[in-house]
């Protein structure tokens, strides 16, 4: 078994198990595929991708722009952390030759619940497992460099700042982390090498608040404890500012005290309901 430098597994599954845990196709299957390259280089592939994330929640233009670079980045780096726990050859996957489209899909975190948009991948006909180990290292610059040509023109055409975007990128790719690694067995050393990943200085994934947090409750009554590790944000999604009005669970305008609390409290809800 290969390990990156943080400790996630490397080639020990088969790849047609990890595929089928992914919103991935493989060769020509079906139709609406774009190359990832478009979202760069072409103005109504970026209108379209903004648009898909306007149609459920009412955004604006700057929180449309925050909405696709989550999306963007939490979608990349499930793809790129799985494929690499299968063995393949990730170092292979390009701008040019990875096409997506997009799916709804509905979402529960901390008591909070809703739906977001993702992006379903169709990989180039030649990739296959058996691919030489992609360090940390490799794997941040792999993720920089699908995501900057995007979001930079983004940035440009939106009028939301790059460290805003570059910060709510850098969520996506701690959840990308945690929520791959968690379904495929290895949740703790995913959580090792994206807090790693996430702390390269002079990065752009990098800033002091998005990481990893963990939290345990205790019911009362029975004794029983619960602990989960959660992700932490550094940027914001600008959902407060669509007619709900809310912030999310783990928002970074919350404070720190009140994040847990709330979080902290779903657990204990989880406890009881699992105790009743």
């Amino acid at each position: 078994m290969t390990r990156g430098s943080g400790g996630v597994p490397q080639g020990t599954a088969p790849l047609a198990a990890i595929v089928a845990d992914l919103p991935l196709f493989v060769g020509q299957d079906g139709g609406g595929w774009r190359p990832w390259s478009k979202l760069a280089e072409d103005g109504p592939a970026r209108s379209e991708a903004l648009g898909k994330e306007a149609e459920f929640n009412g955004l604006d233009a700057r929180g449309q722009a925050a909405y696709l670079i989550g999306t963007m980045a939490y979608s990349i780096t499930t793809l790129l952390v799985a494929l690499r726990a299968a063995g393949v050859d990730i170092g292979e996957i390009t701008p040019g030759n990875l096409f997506y489209r997009h799916e709804l899909v509905h979402w529960e975190e901390g008591g909070a619940a809703g739906e977001y948009n993702r992006m379903v991948f169709r990989l180039p006909d030649t990739l296959a497992a058996g691919g030489p180990p992609i360090e940390t290292e490799a794997l941040r610059t792999q993720i920089v460099a699908l995501l900057e040509p995007a979001l930079l023109r983004i940035s440009a055409e939106t009028g939301l700042a790059k460290a805003a975007l570059w910060r709510q990128a850098a969520d996506n790719v701690a959840s990308g982390f945690l929520y791959t690694g968690r379904p495929l067995g290895f949740e703790s050393q995913a959580i090792m090498e994206g807090a790693t990943l996430l702390r390269v200085p002079a990065s752009p994934l990098t800033n002091k608040q998005t990481g990893f947090i963990e939290i345990t409750a205790s019911d009362p009554v029975s004794g029983a404890t619960l602990s989960e590790t959660f992700r932490a944000r550094g940027g914001c999604c600008r959902a407060y500012t669509t007619g709900d009005g809310g912030y999310c669970s783990t928002c970074v305008l919350v404070p720190v005290a009140e994040r847990d609390a709330k979080l902290r409290n779903s657990l204990l809800q989880r406890l009881l309901d699992e105790a009743s």
